[in-house]
C-alpha cells in the first residue's frame, strides 16, 4: 500500500464544512498527497501534484469517480469532471467554445 500520511477527518462533517481552511492547511503541511481513511481515498494537497495528476491520465482516473463517497460519484459519472480521455475530449470539445472570454464577457 501506498505510504502516505494519513488526515482522518470527515469532509462532509458540519465542523468541516464550515470551516475548511484550517483541514486543508493541516493537509498541506503533511505532504503533497495525504491519505483519507473515513473516505478510503487519497487528496492531493499542493499546486505540482494536483497540476502532474490532471497531466496523467493513464494513472490517475476520473472515470471511476471523483467525489469522496460512491454516491458522489455514481451521481457524477460521466460529466466532464468525472471523466476520461476519450470521453473527457469529446465533452470538452463541445463545451469550450461556450466558455470562451469572448463568449463570458457578454454575460457580464
Amino acid at each position: 500500500m501506498f505510504n502516505a500520511p494519513i488526515y482522518d477527518h470527515d469532509f462532509y462533517s458540519s465542523e468541516f464544512i464550515s470551516n475548511p481552511q484550517p483541514h486543508y492547511a493541516a493537509m498541506r503541511k503533511l505532504g503533497p498527497v495525504v491519505y483519507l481513511p473515513v473516505h478510503g481515498n487519497f487528496a492531493l494537497t499542493q499546486y505540482q501534484s494536483v497540476k502532474m495528476a490532471l497531466l496523467n491520465h493513464t494513472i490517475f482516473k476520473s472515470g471511476l469517480g471523483v467525489a469522496a463517497d460512491d454516491f458522489g460519484s455514481n451521481f457524477l459519472q460521466g460529466n466532464i469532471v468525472a471523466s476520461d480521455p476519450p470521453r473527457h475530449t469529446e465533452l470538452r470539445k463541445v463545451m469550450l467554445p461556450t466558455l470562451s472570454p469572448k463568449e463570458l464577457e457578454g454575460l457580464r
